[in-house]
């Protein structure tokens, strides 16, 4: 962002006149000849001589930021830098300021949202997580040949013993394709695929690598949950089967209803991006691109940055405008996400025409 500043001859006196005042005060300041505080003005422009133009330029800067941010209602993530600078025959100044600053979406819209339909899985598939939460302290892990499924902690050697470590299925420590290519494998099996590493994976070696290796499955082992007995029922504190099973079910209906407001939340944040075209201050972009030696990873790193800030200015922007900022216990300004969101989804409209209400499950 460029902004031009004009000041008018009386305002530079003004400002010139404050500033010789200051220095006067100052005890420090000696001038060879005269007595602290009585230094004639002349003889304190003349010392200065372009330092005094360089700080009134540098007053009239910080005002002028101020005002014009309020004005405009912009936040600056640039240190603002002044282009140039000139005093026309002692009558005027002009200066330039240059910044990068958060995009303002003056022509934010977010009246014509539209999302693919949320599918999610069925409620049995949520009753059995909730189910192998419950019942975690009675399970084990035991060893099997397999085949690899979700959960599983598979012991797996590459490249011919270089390396051996362990990946739980599903777990999200792993890149997932290594949940891709182990998943249906067995005990003993020896095949070539392309893997990805973590940056924080144990071997050095490896951090942030993509590779072709070859790879061997040493173990397996995978948890058995036990038959729900009235003994586990009891320790569990619960007076009967029924009552497990409708803890079991509300459990379960409260993990579907958020994930599906999840996944709507999602979706609307991704149109709400399609629909609000604009690009973000490079300065932004470039945080933590210097630690990516890989351009693959390093490209990744910056989609997903870029996702994030959008997300982010676009739904404070919204906030501001509709009034659904808060003050949190600490007293700071917040989104209240809940109400924001609510209040999208009564403009959002599915794929193929139905609208999705706030309190739709």
């Amino acid at each position: 962002m460029d902004i031009e500043v004009k000041v008018a001859k009386d305002e530079i006196e003004k400002k010139k006149k404050e500033i010789i005042a200051k220095i006067k005060s100052d005890k420090t300041f000696i001038v060879p000849g005269f007595r602290k505080g009585r230094v004639p003005d002349y003889v304190i422009e003349k010392k200065l001589g372009e330092g005094l133009k360089e700080q009134i330029v540098s007053e009239f800067a910080s005002q002028s930021l101020e005002k014009v941010a309020e004005e405009r209602k912009i936040t600056p993530v640039t240190r603002p830098t002044i282009s140039y600078w000139n005093f026309i025959e002692e009558n005027e100044l002009r200066f330039g300021i240059e910044m990068e600053i958060i995009p303002t979406l003056k022509d934010l819209r977010y009246d014509d949202i539209e999302i693919d339909e949320v599918f999610t899985p069925s409620i049995d598939e949520y009753k059995r997580k909730v189910r192998e939460k419950l019942l975690s302290e009675f399970s084990d892990y035991i060893e099997t040949e397999g085949p690899v499924k979700i959960k599983d902690i598979v012991n797996v050697e590459v490249d011919n013993s270089s390396h051996s470590f362990f990946v739980e299925i599903g777990s999200g420590l792993m890149p997932v394709i290594w949940d891709k290519i182990l998943q249906g494998k067995k005990k003993g099996e020896e095949f070539e695929a392309e893997v990805e590493y973590p940056a924080d994976f144990d071997y050095d070696d490896l951090k942030s690598k993509k590779l072709k290796q070859k790879i061997k499955i040493i173990s397996i082992k995978t948890l058995k949950v036990p038959e729900i007995t009235k003994d586990i029922i009891e320790e569990l504190g619960y007076k009967s089967l029924e009552e497990f099973n409708e803890a079991v079910e509300k459990e379960a209906q409260e993990l579907l209803d958020k994930e599906k407001r999840r996944e709507t939340e999602e979706k609307i944040i991704d149109s709400l991006i399609k629909i609000n075209k604009f690009s973000l201050p490079p300065s932004l972009l470039n945080i933590g691109n210097g630690k990516f030696e890989d351009e693959e990873a390093k490209k990744k790193f910056t989609e997903s940055m870029e996702r994030i800030l959008k997300k982010d200015i676009i739904l404070t922007r919204i906030a501001e405008k509709e009034g659904f900022i808060r003050n949190n216990k600490e007293g700071k300004q917040e989104i209240d996400n809940e109400k924001l969101f609510d209040f999208l989804k009564e403009r959002v409209r599915i794929k193929g025409g139905v609208i999705v209400h706030p309190n739709s499950n």
